[in-house]
């Protein structure tokens, strides 16, 4: 049983210039993808923080695609790693390897 994602690095960036611009605002990353093999399908996914910020999240952690999200603020960066757990239909686990979550929320006042 092997799993692979399809990156080891995953970002979000979220520009606001101006005084209008929240405090904090959701950040969200791009699509990350597992992808279980060598095993016995129906394949179960489970996306899990192993270090980091604990404030961010899989946006569908018990699927084989998925984002992070977190509220950032102003001028701000979050950055976690997660892996997926990949189960298969016989109880066969593997753990992808670790995924680099990047969330910047760039705020530039417009003066």
């Amino acid at each position: 049983m092997t799993v692979a994602v399809d990156k080891t690095d995953c970002s979000g960036l979220f520009s606001c210039v101006g005084g209008g611009c929240p405090l904090n605002h959701s950040v969200t990353s791009d699509t990350v993808t597992a992808a279980g093999s060598e095993g016995q399908a129906p394949y179960t996914y489970a996306w899990a923080r192993v270090s980091g910020d604990a404030t961010i999240t899989a946006t569908s952690a018990a699927t084989a695609a998925t984002a992070f999200a977190a509220s950032v603020g102003r001028n701000a960066t979050k950055t976690a790693v997660f892996q997926c757990t990949v189960t298969d239909n016989l109880g066969k686990q593997a753990v992808s390897a670790p995924v680099n979550v990047r969330l910047t929320y760039d705020w530039d006042s417009g003066l």
